[in-house]
């Protein structure tokens, strides 16, 4: 389970005292299989406000994921330990714009690897998007053209790969 949180909130004393209290409730031992998406974060993110985040969500989750939606994003600059994984939130534009940002995030997958960061794609709405991203070795993705909003969780375990509720598959 991966918790949406907005970068900004949690960059202020605040939001990360109502975080803990909601936190708190939590067992602890769930921590293992919870993960934090961190959306909204700024194409040059500071160190020290990203070291912060780090801290502070380190103690609940798992596994930290960094939102972007710059696919040029300078995952160079960051730290190996700042987050499990980054994601490439697809901005509202035309079909072939969306196609060269996933085309130009996958472009960067060897500096990602040395970080030892995996990458995702999210809101990816069609056959093509979804294409590109196998075609570029992007395993994590998600969006309208994987699976639409469903009424209960499908029933894993058992099920092979093909009864998934993917669309475009």
């Amino acid at each position: 389970l991966f918790l949406p949180l907005s970068f900004w909130n949690l960059t202020t004393p605040a939001s990360q005292e109502a975080y803990k209290r909601r936190l708190s409730r939590y067992p602890l031992d769930l921590q293992p299989r919870l993960g934090a998406t961190v959306y909204d974060t700024p194409r040059e993110p500071s160190m020290g406000l990203l070291q912060q985040i780090r801290a502070f969500l380190h103690g609940s989750f798992a596994y930290i994921d960094l939102c972007i939606s710059d696919p040029n994003f300078p995952v160079n600059t960051l730290p190996g330990d700042i987050a499990s994984s980054i994601s490439l939130e697809l901005r509202d534009e035309p079909d072939a714009e969306r196609i060269k940002a996933i085309a130009l995030f996958a472009s960067r997958q060897s500096v990602y690897r040395a970080k030892g960061v995996h990458q995702g794609v999210l809101g990816v709405r069609s056959a093509k998007e979804l294409e590109a991203c196998r075609a570029a070795g992007l395993p994590y993705v998600s969006g309208p053209a994987v699976s639409g909003l469903l009424d209960k969780p499908p029933a894993l375990g058992a099920n092979p790969a093909d009864a998934l509720p993917l669309k475009a598959a």
